[in-house]
C-alpha cells in the first residue's frame, strides 16, 4: 500500500470482509447498542489491521490526526479501536498542543471503551510531568460540564505511580465527591486504588477523612483490603 489515500479503504475492505453478523449484535448488546460493531474480536482485529498500523507509520512521523478523524467517523466501533491502536504508537510523540484534538476524540461517540484508554494513555503521555500544564486542562475539564472530561480528569494519572499530582488528584476527587453519577463514583474509586499501590497510607488517609459514596469508597479500598492494610 504506497498511497496514504487508500489506508482506511483497504482496512474497511479487510474488516468488511470478516463481518460477523451473530457476534456484532452480542458485541453491541454488551455496550449497551451504543454502536454497531463488525463482529470482529480484539485479536483478530489486531491482526488484520496490522498491516495497516506498519504502513501509516512508515509514512507519517508524527501522529496523524486527520487519519485518527476518518476512523473515529466510521460507524463500527472497531474501527474507533483501530484509531486508539495506531495512536498508542505515537505516545512518544505528542504535544502540549495535540491535547485539543485528544479531547475531541474523547468528547466524540463516547464511552467507557474509548474515554478510560484516550484518557489514561494519550492524555496521561502528554501531560506527565507537567503540572501546570494538567491543572489548567484539568480546570478547563471541570469547568466542562460534560462527565467523560470529569472522569479523564482522574484517569489521565492512572500510570503515574511516584508520578502522580497527588494534591490536583485529590482536589478532583474532592470536587466530585458527592456526584450521583456511576462513572464518576467508579472513576474516584479507581484512581485512588491505582495511587494506593504507590502510597496506600496516603489513600488510606484520604478515604477515611472524607464521606464518599459507597461505590467510590469500596473501589478505592479494594488493594488496600487485599494487600492486608486496611
Amino acid at each position: 500500500m504506497s498511497d496514504p489515500a487508500t489506508y482506511v479503504a483497504e482496512l474497511v475492505q479487510v474488516f468488511e470482509s470478516h463481518r460477523q453478523a451473530e457476534k456484532a449484535q452480542q458485541m453491541s448488546a454488551y455496550m449497551k447498542y451504543k454502536f454497531p460493531y463488525l463482529g470482529i474480536a480484539t485479536p483478530e482485529r489486531k491482526k488484520m489491521s496490522a498491516f495497516f498500523i506498519k504502513e501509516v507509520k512508515s509514512f507519517h512521523s508524527q501522529p496523524p490526526f486527520p487519519l485518527f478523524d476518518t476512523l473515529w467517523n466510521l460507524a463500527e466501533r472497531e474501527y474507533q479501536y483501530v484509531a486508539m491502536d495506531l495512536l498508542d504508537k505515537y505516545l512518544k510523540k505528542l504535544k502540549p498542543e495535540d491535547i485539543p484534538q485528544i479531547h475531541e476524540l474523547i468528547t466524540t461517540k463516547a464511552w467507557w471503551d474509548s474515554v478510560d484508554l484516550l484518557a489514561s494513555h494519550a492524555l496521561g503521555a502528554v501531560l506527565r510531568g507537567n503540572t501546570e500544564l494538567q491543572e489548567e486542562w484539568v480546570s478547563i475539564w471541570m469547568a466542562s460540564g460534560n462527565m467523560w472530561l470529569e472522569r479523564s480528569s482522574m484517569l489521565f494519572q492512572l500510570r503515574y505511580k511516584e508520578d502522580t499530582n497527588w494534591p490536583l488528584l485529590q482536589e478532583t476527587c474532592l470536587k466530585l465527591i458527592g456526584s450521583d453519577e456511576f462513572f464518576i463514583q467508579k472513576a474516584i474509586g479507581w484512581s485512588l486504588r491505582q495511587y494506593s499501590k504507590t502510597e496506600p497510607e496516603k489513600v488510606y488517609q484520604f478515604l477515611e477523612d472524607h464521606e464518599w459514596k459507597p461505590l467510590s469508597k469500596r473501589e478505592g479500598k479494594k488493594w488496600l483490603i487485599k494487600s492486608g492494610f486496611d
